[in-house]
């Protein structure tokens, strides 16, 4: 402990040697900030030529505010500020042309090579190649058929994130030289989740019939197929999954992936002037520092049946874990001075995230370990580019 004091003494006298202390001024700011992001995350739900992961869809521009405050003591500067944006959002929905295939191993001959997949690490297409139970047939959302033409499965997906940023920072004031530096310490939250929703007609076919809708007894999706691979049953009633003899089942299936960050570590900051008029100052900015991640994340999968039966299961795997990442921002600030105490700021600035944990990647997290457990291990390996401006006030005194 004495040799941290000593060392922030010693620290703060070399700085303050840089220039003779006058007088202290405080400062405090109010932005409005508005930004937008990219959604790079990709977690494939179903493969084939209509695709569709949990990462679909752009987000828009949201916006938030930014608070300021600090003082200045001769040649130092300590600054805190709280940046808090509204949530990032996207949502989407269409339907497929073609059969959505749980699995294929009936080996019928009845579903055409290259068609749609689920995702195999999910645990209903774990369920429906179940062997012993599962094996001779094939499970699936169906497109077409004689007894509903020309319906489609459907699909709906949403993504949002929320982002919150805390900096403390201590350095030289900008008023003494062109240029100023400043380390501090910071704390990120970012907030992710991400789901798309299945909803059609499913059916089942037998190795030993190749037909549609009976014919062969077993025509289903069991239930002890799917508690097997980890699902619960989550409503009372006909729990026995989804059969097809006596009529297809319309289901619904979620699979949604959440995860949450929160950095905390160091940053150093540098910035200079480009322009110092009478009334106008431009200044130019970068900061970056390397933080310890504090990671949560999970996929879960929910089936439910709106036809015939009213089964209703549910899986959800979760995992936390501590990684480093990297968090770093480039702008610039124009101040125009409206009058000696009150000044008119705006700007622009680009964010960037790395080694952080996305709503839509948790489900290339999901694997099966050699005893044929399920697994599941948070991705942290995500990167997030968000940028845009900001507009306030600066009062100081």
């Amino acid at each position: 402990m004495f040799k941290k004091t000593f060392l922030a003494i010693l620290t703060a006298t070399g700085v303050l040697s840089f220039c003779q202390i006058s007088h202290a001024q405080m400062f405090f700011e109010a932005d409005w900030v508005f930004m937008d992001r990219d959604n790079d995350g990709d977690g494939n739900v179903v493969a084939g030529p209509e695709s569709l992961g949990l990462g679909s869809g752009d987000y828009d521009y949201t916006s938030g505010y930014r608070l300021i405050l600090g003082g200045q003591l001769g040649c130092v500067d300590i600054d805190s500020s709280w940046t808090q944006l509204d949530t990032w959002e996207t949502s989407d929905s269409g339907t497929f042309n073609g059969d959505v295939l749980f699995d294929d191993t009936a080996g019928a001959g009845f579903f055409p090579a290259g068609g749609n997949s689920l995702n195999r690490a999910l645990g209903l297409s774990q369920a429906a190649t179940l062997v012993g139970a599962e094996i001779d047939e094939t499970e699936f959302l169906r497109a077409t058929d004689p007894m509903d033409a020309g319906y489609s499965p459907r699909w709906t997906s949403f993504s949002e994130s929320n982002y919150s940023d805390f900096e403390l920072n201590i350095g030289t004031n900008r008023e003494c030289r062109r240029w100023r530096a400043s380390v501090g310490y910071r704390h990120i939250e970012l907030d992710e989740m991400s789901g798309v929703t299945l909803g059609g007609f499913f059916d089942a076919v037998d190795a030993a019939d190749g037909t549609p809708v009976g014919g062969q007894p077993n025509d289903q999706l069991a239930g002890s197929s799917l508690t097997a691979v980890g699902f619960d049953p989550i409503v009372a009633g006909s729990l026995d999954g989804f059969a097809t003899p006596a009529g297809p089942d319309s289901i619904l299936y979620q699979v949604r992936g959440d995860a949450s960050n929160e950095l905390d570590g160091a940053q150093a900051t540098f910035a200079g002037r480009l322009f110092d008029g009478d009334w106008i100052t431009i200044e130019g900015y970068g900061k970056a520092g390397i933080f310890h991640n504090n990671m949560r994340g999970s996929v879960g999968e929910t089936i439910v049946a709106t036809g015939n039966g009213n089964a209703a299961y549910r899986r959800r795997l979760s995992d936390s874990e501590i990684g480093a990442a990297f968090a770093g921002n480039l702008g610039f600030t124009a101040t125009v001075s409206l009058t000696d105490y009150i000044n008119l700021v705006t700007g622009y600035e680009a964010l960037f995230l790395s080694g952080v944990a996305l709503g839509p990647d948790q489900i290339n997290g999901l694997s099966t370990n050699l005893l044929g457990n399920r697994r599941y291990s948070v991705e942290n390996d995500g990167s997030v580019i968000a940028h845009g401006g900001r507009l306030g006030l600066e009062i100081l005194w």
